[in-house]
């Protein structure tokens, strides 16, 4: 029997892109039970465009949900979370919630080739104590997105319905590795497929290092982790970005800005230098 995938896209403005998601949702080798699309206040006519498509071949149940941020005031990452966490809710008060196999998350300028969930639902299932994974990402033009290959990609990843269930989904700044945190904190793993890619728009481009380093700050990241990886932005990786993020999580530090609140993530990331130095598994 087919393992059931529900998906969740955030999407604003995308008007240019949606021929092209759908597209490669159509073209899945592994039917999609349910496609949850959260629709986030456009002003390009994406809105218009999806409330004309009623059903989707290759989609059991599609869904497009009209949501407007109660307010201008959240902050980066926080809003992108929110609009994910409306589609986990909806999915939630599903009367086939808990019928789903596989939980994910797929951005609206991510494009999944034809075998990207069959190849990993196969993997997930074959690995039982991995309980978030993904492909790695590349452009377009078939360009890697840089970033570290043991790292399960936010934009385009699946969770097996029993880690989502305890692990949940974290909503804050980096809520991608909020959520990994708490799942391996509960005993999974978290690791991608390296074998299995999947294509973006503009990887790599525009990001904002001075939300990483604050981000990592609100994690709970120590001062001595966040001093050395500025440090490996300053004279290893790319010296453009270590001002940003320098700043980011020293103007947090010192102005005493508010940090997540849960202590097993916060205990978590306070040890992650250790992790990392392979002292601690």
């Amino acid at each position: 029997m087919e393992n059931r995938i529900a998906i969740v896209t955030p999407l604003k403005d995308e008007k240019s892109n949606i021929e092209l998601l759908i597209s490669s949702i159509k073209k899945q080798d592994h039917k999609i039970f349910a496609w949850v699309i959260v629709e986030n206040g456009s002003k390009d006519g994406s809105a218009e465009i999806l409330s004309k498509i009623d059903h989707i071949d290759n989609v059991e149940h599609f869904i497009v949900l009209n949501y407007a941020l109660p307010n201008d005031t959240y902050e980066l990452g926080v809003k992108y979370a929110t609009v994910v966490n409306q589609g986990f809710e909806y999915l939630r008060k599903a009367d086939f919630f808990n019928t789903l196999d596989f939980i994910g998350i797929l951005d609206a300028d991510c494009f999944p080739g034809s075998t990207y969930y069959q190849e990993l639902t196969a993997y997930m299932n074959k690995n039982k104590d991995i309980g978030i994974s993904s492909g790695l990402a590349y452009n377009l033009n078939g360009k890697y997105d840089g970033k570290s290959r043991d790292w399960v990609r936010g934009n385009c990843r699946l969770w097996k319905k029993a880690c989502f269930d305890e692990a949940g989904y974290i909503v804050g700044p980096s809520a991608d590795a909020l959520s990994v945190s708490k799942a391996e904190i509960k005993g999974w793993r978290c690791e991608p497929l390296k074998e299995l890619g999947y294509s973006c728009r503009e990887v790599g481009e525009k990001v904002n290092y001075q939300y990483y380093g604050y981000s990592a700050y609100f994690r709970g990241i120590t001062p001595l982790f966040a001093f050395l990886k500025s440090l490996n932005y300053l004279f290893i990786l790319k010296p453009k970005n270590f001002s940003g993020y320098f700043k980011g999580y020293f103007g947090a530090y010192f102005s005493r800005k508010k940090r997540i609140e849960d202590p097993e993530i916060r205990r978590y990331f306070s040890n992650y230098l250790v992790k990392k130095m392979g002292f601690q598994k």
